[in-house]
């Protein structure tokens, strides 16, 4: 299960999608650590040219220990996804009024819901 760390509280009332961009197929990583960073740094030259509200969120599985660095940005979901899809990303989650949602990028992109984002959230 995907959880969530360092995520402001104003987000539970809009909408946004999170972010990372680690490329990984299925899970099997294929990016160094310097190409991962690299693109991290993209990623948010593009959001921030874009002029939308956005923040570092870390997502992260307390069954496997497993955490990646990730934004969070106000986008709307058809964005999203192009987003997601620029940087290579198989899916997103997406977050509209607490419910979390994931979804694939490409054509096959359509909200499957989650749960409530708020269970996910662990505040530090």
């Amino acid at each position: 299960m995907t959880a969530y760390r360092r995520v402001a509280s104003p987000l539970l009332c809009c909408y946004w999608a999170t972010y990372s961009s680690f490329k990984k197929a299925i899970r099997v990583w294929y990016q160094s650590s310097s190409q991962n960073d690299s693109a991290d740094v993209s990623l948010l030259a593009d959001l921030a040219q874009r002029g939308v509200w956005h923040a570092r969120v870390e997502g992260f599985s307390s069954e496997t220990g497993h955490a990646e660095p990730g934004w969070a940005a106000a986008i709307a979901f058809e964005q999203a996804c192009q987003l997601g899809e620029r940087f290579h990303q198989d899916a997103i989650y997406f977050v509209r009024d607490d419910i979390l949602y994931v979804s694939f990028c490409d054509e096959r992109a359509s909200l499957a819901q989650v749960s409530r984002f708020s269970r996910r959230l662990v505040r530090l």
